[in-house]
């Protein structure tokens, strides 16, 4: 970093600027950060909107499939539920697996 005139002058303005500078460094991580984890959170949350959508479809489906029983609305989203945490089971270890080399 080239030394100024003024910091020549006054070392110690010298010091506190370079001091300074090193806060405005570390504030700005410490922001990238925060915007970092904020948008992880907003991932997960879209995330987790699209688990349940598709569970909700898959119960609705299963609703359908059994001639729309009354009272049952819990036994489907239970049922659909656990295929999907099946299929989504299934595609995380085909992505493992492809990630290793195997498939």
């Amino acid at each position: 970093m080239p030394v100024s005139l003024s910091a020549k002058a006054n070392p110690i303005a010298a010091t506190k600027t370079r001091r300074d500078a090193g806060k405005h460094r570390r504030a700005d991580c410490l922001v990238a950060s925060l915007h970092a984890k904020e948008a992880t959170i907003e991932e997960g949350k879209m995330t987790n909107f699209r688990h349940k959508r598709r569970i909700q479809e898959r119960a609705y489906q299963i609703w359908e499939q059994t001639g729309r029983p009354e009272g049952k609305s819990v036994e489907h989203w239970l049922q659909a539920e656990a295929e999907i945490a099946a299929d989504e089971q299934e595609l995380s270890e085909e992505l493992k697996l492809e990630a290793e080399g195997v498939v």
